[in-house]
């Protein structure tokens, strides 16, 4: 398998990951010495006479991270504003963005790093990622079936405005009965 194809692999598991699921562990800082270490020695497996572009895959990476991670921060549904998109604070997200570069470039390098540096660089993604379907947006969200979402909205609205209705008539019932009970008693 070559690196390319190594990197679409991990590519099409990161497109399938939900970011809701990818939000639910905060990753730690690493160790600053350890990770120069590695770091350092990634460097050297990327230096070889038919290197791959470490750089461009990690600004790529970064890049796509970013993209999906401002597009859930403010989003209007059908119930209402989505104010609690992420709760994730801005360190935790660049953690996870470094997580992701890093898993990116062990799968290009896979083959020339040693399995312990390839298992170091992919450890902080497959922590993150290990939470499948346990992510919350906090908003109901009916995107994925549109036949429904238009009966559930209009359910919802018809029976609060009834609602509203309701509570309105009591209102005014309850009002007459005590105003007939005040007439009574003069």
């Amino acid at each position: 398998m070559t690196p390319g194809d190594r990197l679409d692999a991990f590519l099409h598991e990161l497109d399938r990951t939900k970011l809701a699921d990818l939000e639910v562990l905060a990753l730690p800082e690493p160790d600053p010495e350890g990770r120069a270490a590695l770091l350092a020695r990634v460097a050297e497996a990327a230096a070889q006479p038919d290197a791959v572009d470490v750089d461009g895959t990690r600004a790529g990476i970064r890049e796509l991270m970013l993209r999906r991670l401002s597009g859930d921060g403010f989003r209007p549904t059908w119930a209402g504003l989505n104010w609690v998109a992420s709760p994730m604070r801005i360190e935790d997200r660049a953690w996870l963005i470094v997580a992701v570069e890093d898993a990116a470039v062990a799968a290009l390098l896979e083959d020339r790093l040693d399995p312990d540096d390839v298992a170091a660089l992919r450890e902080p993604f497959a922590i993150a990622s290990s939470m499948e379907g346990a992510g919350t947006t906090g908003v109901p969200d009916l995107s994925g079936s549109r036949l429904a979402a238009a009966p559930v909205t209009a359910l919802a609205v018809s029976a609060g405005s009834i609602g509203g209705l309701g509570i309105i008539a009591a209102i005014a019932a309850f009002l007459r009965r005590r105003r007939r009970r005040l007439e009574q008693d003069d």
